[in-house]
């Protein structure tokens, strides 16, 4: 009889990269029955026709960054050669955009953050907790945002998008803000 895998419910992360070759680790609760304790080879794969055939498995660990899509397959082989393949959904929770480009500005001026920057990822997924930083340790910490977010001088600033769905899973970038004097002509 071919292998055969519970049903793995869905499964959320917040890291980048995923280690599925270490699925005792990864997957809670654990998979049932234990493909190496049975003597199963194990292979992951992000489509069902490589699944199928046994080709492409992925690489451990696997960089869920320009992943968009969220089902990926186990394929089993038991030592007899049967094979079953299990399907589980996988959401990545960390906030992903571009980068942050703005624009140099002629000043003195006041740039107001909240207008200059667009925070919309591969999904067009809006972000309710985006807060902006003078520093990468406030950043982290997530005290001391500016508020308003309004900056007057060039430099380094940092921009911390919590997640909807998973509070512990946090993106935090940092980005420059230019603000160029206006040549002054005098008499």
């Amino acid at each position: 009889p071919p292998p055969e895998i519970d049903p793995i419910p869905d499964i959320s992360v917040c890291d980048q990269f995923v280690d599925f070759c270490d699925y005792e680790n990864f997957f809670d609760p654990p998979l049932d029955p234990d493909p190496l304790a049975e003597g199963w080879d194990i292979s992951f794969h992000d489509n069902p026709f490589d699944a199928e055939d046994g080709s492409n498995p992925l690489d451990c660990p696997y960089d869920l960054a320009n992943t968009f899509f969220n089902t990926f397959y186990i394929r089993t082989v038991n030592p007899e050669g049967c094979v079953s393949i299990e399907s589980f959904n996988l959401n990545y929770n960390k906030p992903r955009f571009p980068d942050i480009v703005i624009d140099p500005v002629c000043g003195p001026a006041e740039i107001n953050l909240d207008q200059e920057v667009n925070i919309a990822d591969q999904f067009g997924t809006e972000y309710a907790s985006i807060e902006f930083y003078e520093t990468e340790a406030d950043a982290e910490s997530g005290f001391g945002a500016l508020n308003p977010p309004i900056v007057r001088e060039s430099g380094f600033y940092w921009i911390r998008v919590d997640s909807e769905t998973d509070p512990v899973c946090t993106t935090i970038e940092s980005f420059e803000v230019s603000i160029v004097p206006t040549p002054e002509i005098s008499a």
